[in-house]
């Protein structure tokens, strides 16, 4: 009897969902030590791992993919002075070669995801952190038509930057990116953000729709904007950006790409610098002969940030940016890396039904001056 495929992943799988293949074995009385590995290949059918597994009551052997995918995929944040950008390689091509060895002999093996030569399936490094499983994601995981963001609409500052990505799930298209503005006076204009040209199947695309960012008060200098959006084609559904005509001089802009796709927040904070003296004593004796002291200090910087009320998308989306390895922070033209405190949180008021969240951060390049930069 040759190895069944119970399960399997999907054509193309978000590595960080759970996804798991089953295989039933090869049944035989005579088998006293049945195991069976999962070798993991890439699009040049290099071995990337090998899983072990025993056979269950079932005879079933089940893999667990997800991690091994995660870790030889990427997704990085566009880098801020660029408006538009087209990965090629985001979802890599991969497939999975299982094989039952009985009493220490190979018996038989099966083919996941491999069409004659060529792998069939793909990872991209998207769903949700494992660390936090949301059921909301998996019901929009179910359509293609979708720009890799779980949050429908947003409230922007006309300067804040914002980026939004999109993963094509289809044949070959030509794909422009556009945007359309409404005025306070009923009219509306729009236009064309980016024409990526052919743009092939799992394609990552990234493009900046911050209304500065894209100079889309050119389109109309002496209306007022009450809000855009922004689309590819026919594809992916329309993003709505409601503009926030307040003012807020401390403003923050937080982002991460680690879930599903690329997020921007602006929270209101405060910066805090905390002067931490060190002292250190060294043995190189000086002209007097005893030894030197040498002291310094260490600026470090706080910066406590507060969302206001926010959906249940929104704070969703916000706890996946607590448990990401790579948090950023929007400065100068910059990406900085930043850590976030423990102290963060996300609060519920279950009388009110409102999300709100604080954060707490530092930059991780520190000011080892003792006069602080005055570009903070």
């Amino acid at each position: 009897m040759a190895l069944t495929l119970v399960s399997g992943p999907d054509i193309i799988s978000y590595t960080r969902n759970i996804i798991n293949v089953v295989v039933t074995l090869e049944t035989d009385p005579e088998y006293t030590d049945v195991y069976a590995l999962c070798n993991i290949y890439d699009s040049s059918s290099n071995l990337v791992v090998s899983l072990f597994a025993r056979p269950d009551d079932d005879y079933n052997v089940t893999y667990s993919i997800a991690s091994v995918l995660d870790s030889i995929t990427s997704f990085s944040n566009i880098q801020p002075n660029v408006l538009n950008e087209k990965n090629t390689t985001a979802a890599i091509r991969y497939y999975c070669h299982v094989v039952q060895y009985s009493n220490s002999v190979m018996v038989n093996g099966i083919n996941i995801g491999l069409t004659g030569f060529n792998p069939s399936l793909y990872a991209f490094k998207g769903g949700i952190d494992l660390n936090h499983i949301s059921t909301d994601i998996f019901n929009l995981l179910k359509t293609n038509d979708m720009w890799l963001t779980w949050l429908t609409s947003d409230f922007v500052l006309l300067d804040q930057p914002y980026y939004l990505y999109y993963l094509h799930q289809y044949d070959s298209a030509f794909l422009t990116v556009q945007a359309k503005v409404y005025y306070t006076d009923g009219s509306s204009d729009t236009k064309t953000l980016t024409d990526f040209g052919e743009v092939h199947k799992y394609t990552l695309l990234k493009v900046a729709t911050g209304f500065n960012q894209q100079s889309l008060g050119d389109l109309q200098p002496t209306k007022t904007p009450m809000y855009y959006e922004v689309w590819i084609n026919s594809l992916a559904q329309i993003f709505t950006f409601n503009i926030s005509t307040s003012y807020f001089p401390s403003a923050k802009y937080l982002a991460y790409a680690n879930s599903l796709g690329g997020f921007s927040y602006m929270f209101l904070g405060n910066l805090k610098n905390n002067i931490v003296p060190t002292f250190t004593e060294t043995e190189k004796p000086n002209e007097a002969g005893n030894r030197k002291n040498s002291f310094a200090y260490l600026i470090e910087k706080e910066i406590t940030g507060y969302s206001g009320h926010i959906s249940k998308l929104k704070a969703d989306s916000l706890t996946d940016l607590f448990t990401s390895d790579s948090r950023f922070e929007l400065f100068n033209d910059s990406f900085l890396k930043i850590a976030i405190d423990k102290k963060s949180k996300i609060e519920y008021s279950e009388t009110e039904n409102l999300n709100s969240a604080t954060i707490i951060y530092s930059r991780s390049n520190i000011n080892r001056n003792y006069t602080p930069d005055v570009t903070s």
